[in-house]
């Protein structure tokens, strides 16, 4: 197994700029903050409810009961309780996390403690599955981590650290499995889900290994995603000026990414639907992937939605590797804001637009690009993926629902000159749901 360390690059050139992009992002998405909220954020649409417990009336005559079966007939699929459960309670759940990664692993026999992995580049990929604990909490909001868990949990996180008890996020578990045996856990979660899907998570900048595991079981519960779930963590260095390092450690994690998703494609069920949702300087990874699989000989199972979330990609590495993309994916959609401080920061280290940016969205033939900004009012802007309800409600619409942009009743065409865009002009319709879990899986 190779292994390399990314250390530092020790030039403080770099460091400034990024860092002076960051205040300059920060003075300018403060400003922004001091406008009054949008009216579509002010308005409140009456939510659906939905219980798994429900079951359809045979020849209901009532208008009640009418309505409550086309709400069954259209969600008992979309939000069956999710497959990735294996404890259940009022208060918090556990969930089974399948992970990849080429981390390098720490192991010391003599102190007896689990290997886990660490910031070192390797060429191998490693698998295994994590038992991770979501404490409950407001749908979006980070969850209060222990202590262990907060270093490199995203950029600049607001989640709390605490000591390790049921009350954080953290990772009770973690098993290293052979590649044989992560994908037969993947096909049981997937064979045992009503969607018969799958989704890939691949974080980006400055996100610990516990940090992106755990962010793959928060997506699971706040979409909801009731499929499989699995979480791919490239080793990011930690640190916001480490951003260089984490450049190279993600640049050098392009080939054992792609054998990975090689290895994934073809190793799950014909029928499986499979979604990769990512985020950030991971874009850069799972871009580069895909264009070198679409040059890959032989038919390759299609990949059902991609979803680039806030890409921090520049425009010329945009146009050469959306082409392989957009070839092997089904659907393309790309997230993008206008108040993203961290692709602010980007911006002025690297001199050219990123993907994300949407002054001006980026439009290119095949992907829809939905603008968020008209919702996101976050501190940073930059983690509506998973942060934001309306975002979290769109991304349900999409990868549970299959529903292209155009029967997403919130979203508004926009037209330009290089094409249509996509942006919020309401607030998607909420789901509210009740799991029924059968009572080996109850706290």
């Amino acid at each position: 197994m190779t292994l390399r360390f990314i250390p530092p690059d020790g030039k403080p050139g770099a460091r400034f700029v990024l860092i002076c992009g960051l205040l300059l992002g920060l003075l300018a998405h403060q400003i922004s903050c001091r406008l009054p909220e949008p009216e579509l954020r002010k308005r409140k649409n009456v939510g659906v409810i939905f219980d798994t417990a429900y079951r359809p009336q045979s020849g209901a005559a009532s208008p009640l009961l009418k309505s409550l079966d086309d709400v069954y007939a259209r969600y008992h699929r979309t939000l069956a309780e999710p497959v990735a459960v294996t404890y259940w309670g009022d208060d918090r759940s556990q969930w089974r996390i399948h992970f990849a990664t080429n981390r390098g692993i720490d192991s010391d026999p003599a102190t007896g403690q689990p290997a886990r992995p660490n910031r070192e580049v390797a060429a191998q990929v490693r698998y295994g599955y994590s038992e991770t604990v979501m404490p409950g909490r407001r749908r979006g909001q980070d969850p209060p981590l222990a202590a262990s868990n907060k270093k490199g949990f995203g950029f600049l996180s607001s989640a709390k650290a605490e000591p390790a008890t049921d009350d954080v996020a953290r990772l009770a578990e973690v098993h290293e499995t052979s590649q044989a045996e992560f994908l037969r856990g993947i096909r049981e979660q997937i064979q045992a889900s009503t969607g018969r899907d799958l989704l890939l998570f691949v974080h980006g900048f400055n996100v610990g290994f516990d940090a992106a595991i755990i962010r793959t079981a928060q997506l699971g519960l706040d979409l909801p995603f009731n499929g499989a779930l699995c979480c791919y963590s490239w080793p990011s260095q930690g640190g916001i000026s480490n951003y260089s390092a984490d450049e190279r450690a993600n640049a050098l994690s392009v080939p054992p990414f792609r054998d990975f998703l090689a290895g994934l494609i073809q190793g799950v069920p014909a029928e499986t639907r499979i979604h990769i949702l990512v985020h950030s300087m991971g874009n850069r990874l799972v871009m580069q992937s895909l264009r070198e699989l679409s040059e890959t000989p032989g038919p390759i199972k299609p990949i059902d939605n991609l979803v680039l979330c806030a890409p921090d990609v520049g425009l010329r590495d945009f146009s050469e590797w959306i082409p392989g993309a957009r070839q092997l994916a089904r659907r393309v959609t790309l997230y993008v804001g206008d108040s993203d401080t961290a692709l602010i920061a980007s911006k002025a280290l690297h001199g050219e637009q990123r993907v994300g940016d949407a002054l001006p969205p980026v439009i290119y033939p095949g992907v829809e690009t939905v603008d968020c900004s008209p919702v996101e009012m976050s501190f940073m802007g930059h983690s509506y993926y998973g942060g934001n309800v309306e975002v979290l409600c769109d991304l349900f619409s999409l990868l549970k629902e299959d529903h292209p942009a155009s029967k997403r009743d919130w979203l508004a065409s926009q037209e330009t000159p290089a094409g249509p865009f996509w942006r919020f002009h309401e607030q998607p319709t909420p789901v509210y749901f009740t799991w029924n879990f059968p009572d080996e899986k109850r706290f």
